[in-house]
């Protein structure tokens, strides 16, 4: 009830929600971790895991039992996490095969990714990242990085020239502006279903959304 479906209005929420799901929210998780397993592995030569960043709070109790614990809840954590987007990754590579006319098989009589295709996706982007890994931070890893920044300024730059520049620019700074404004209350408010369609529906749509991705 707080936008139009598949409106006009929907554009300014779409991104207010995406930097909240997936952009500034998201990546200062992110860079803290980075910035701190950097600073105690390269300033305080320490090594590089999860337990290093909380020696200032734990100390020498981090080479014990504490620390093992502190490290495989994070490994734990990682592969959950990994397989939950590997899940994702699976579903768009098969979907994106479909719609550029890789034919039929990718789907089931129920419209969903067939076994055959999800095999496929799986040995493809698992093969790929594998490769990756096993090649080191200074090959395939940096190139796959590599490949993907240019991919992205290749597309970026495809809108510029031949989308609708104006009004894509346009909408992204007011979805930065309504992002950074609501900010306070979308960390902070907890909806509840009362019973009515819409409070209902906010609720639901917040466990299988914001909860969900974070």
């Amino acid at each position: 009830g707080m936008a139009t479906g598949y409106g006009a209005d929907n554009v300014r929420y779409a991104y207010k929600w995406a930097f909240l799901h997936w952009g500034f929210s998201a990546w200062i998780c992110y860079s803290l971790v980075g910035l701190s397993m950097a600073y105690f592995s390269f300033r305080r030569k320490l090594p590089l895991t999860i337990r290093s960043g909380l020696a200032p709070i734990f100390g020498k109790k981090l080479s014990g039992r504490l620390g093992d614990a502190i490290d495989i809840v994070a490994v734990i954590a990682t592969l959950l996490g990994v397989a939950q987007t590997l899940g994702f990754g699976v579903e768009q590579f098969v979907s994106s095969m479909y719609r550029v006319g890789m034919g039929d098989w990718l789907l089931n009589a129920e419209g969903k990714s067939s076994a055959a295709a999800i095999i496929v996706a799986l040995i493809v982007i698992v093969g790929v990242a594998t490769v990756s890994a096993l090649s080191g931070l200074g090959k395939g890893v940096k190139w796959l990085s590599n490949l993907n920044m240019w991919l992205s300024f290749i597309l970026f730059t495809f809108f510029l020239i031949f989308g609708s520049t104006f009004f894509g620019l346009q909408s992204f700074f007011l979805g930065l502006f309504d992002y950074v404004v609501a900010l306070p209350a979308l960390l902070t408010t907890i909806w509840q279903p009362d019973g009515t369609t819409v409070g209902d529906t906010l609720s639901t749509w917040q466990k299988d959304w914001s909860v969900f991705y974070w």
